[in-house]
């Protein structure tokens, strides 16, 4: 009987990686965020006289839900599209702008984590709060496991086939 030992996403073929940025990251966040800014409201709104109530976070949390499913749209409809069809060329502009929102949500992580002092919830917290943080935290990890297999693992491998030369030199 042979075990089977889990394939590190940095070692899986194109097709497998995206698959496993759709199922692990894309569609997780479609799930989780919308009950995450929820659960924001709710506990700004209860706890809005606590000095160190996370005010804002809801709002930040839906700017980054609707900037990243605008961003996970292009990226499935376009990009992972043209690398699934291994369409070299045409992929170039699509990566820069994709690191340049990576960027920008790396940004708004820090935002997130500042508005939420670390993930930390204050002594005697609620358990909506707890909830809260620990939901944040797990966004921002997520988040930027994402970004680091798109930047690092992902996108290289069409970078590298997009800087080697095709034409004939005399």
């Amino acid at each position: 009987m042979s075990l089977m030992v889990p394939t590190s996403p940095d070692t899986l073929p194109v097709n497998e990686l995206i698959a496993h940025i759709a199922a692990r990251y894309q569609e997780v966040h479609r799930r989780d965020l919308p009950e995450l800014i929820e659960l924001a409201r709710k506990v700004e709104r209860v706890h809005e006289a606590a000095p160190d109530a996370p005010m804002g976070l809801a709002d930040a949390l839906d700017r980054i839900f609707l900037e990243l499913d605008m961003h996970m749209q292009v990226e499935e409809n376009v990009l992972f599209r043209a690398m699934r069809q291994n369409l070299d060329g045409a992929i170039a502009h699509p990566i820069a702008l994709m690191r340049s929102e990576h960027a920008d949500y790396v940004g708004e992580l820090e935002n997130m984590r500042e508005l939420a002092h670390g993930f930390i919830p204050p002594e005697g917290a609620c358990g909506s709060w707890r909830r809260l943080y620990q939901g944040a935290a797990a966004l921002d990890a997520t988040l930027r496991e994402q970004i680091r297999l798109e930047n690092e693992v992902l996108f290289p491998r069409f970078e590298v086939a997009q800087t080697r030369c095709t034409c004939a030199h005399a």
